[in-house]
């Protein structure tokens, strides 16, 4: 299991943390019984003790990040053809790949940080859904690393 959520990563949990939050519901207002009921609480159920588990997995600042995202955040279905605000999320995706670039550049290929957990722009670059370059690392996940014939690794 990866270390650091992204932003992709922390939306799906969220969306598990939903699951196992609304399958009771769902079974209530459906009016669900015998066999249907059970498999509404089975859903909720599971999706419960799994999220637990991903949640013990994670260091205390993502669990942090996590309860937060979960306290300030619900899900909303909103039809797939609003064309205007997918182009509007595109061009400001746009703005911060180049900003994370530049501060990549400028920090990340030379840093030497030995608390890794105290880097502002490590905890912002996750925050943004940056790509990572080492996803399953217990270091930081954009530190650049070379091997002994100065090669980069990369995961």
């Amino acid at each position: 299991m990866v270390k650091y959520l992204n932003k992709a990563n922390k939306t799906n949990l969220l969306i598990l943390c939903l699951m196992a939050s609304e399958a009771q519901h769902i079974g209530q207002a459906l009016q669900l019984e015998g066999q249907l009921k059970r498999k509404a609480t089975t859903i909720s159920t599971y999706a419960q003790n799994l999220f637990q588990e991903i949640m013990e997995c994670l260091d205390d600042s993502q669990k942090k990040q996590m309860l937060r995202l979960i306290r300030d955040n619900t899900i909303e279905v909103v039809p797939t053809n609003v064309f205007t605000k997918r182009e509007r999320q595109d061009e400001e995706d746009s703005w911060v790949t180049i900003l994370a670039q530049k501060a990549f550049e400028s920090n990340c290929i030379k840093c030497r940080l030995k608390d890794h957990n105290a880097c502002s722009l490590k905890d912002a670059m996750i925050h943004m859904g940056i790509d990572m370059v080492h996803e399953n690392t217990d270091d930081c996940p954009y530190r650049v690393q070379f091997d002994e014939q100065g090669n980069f690794i990369h995961d």
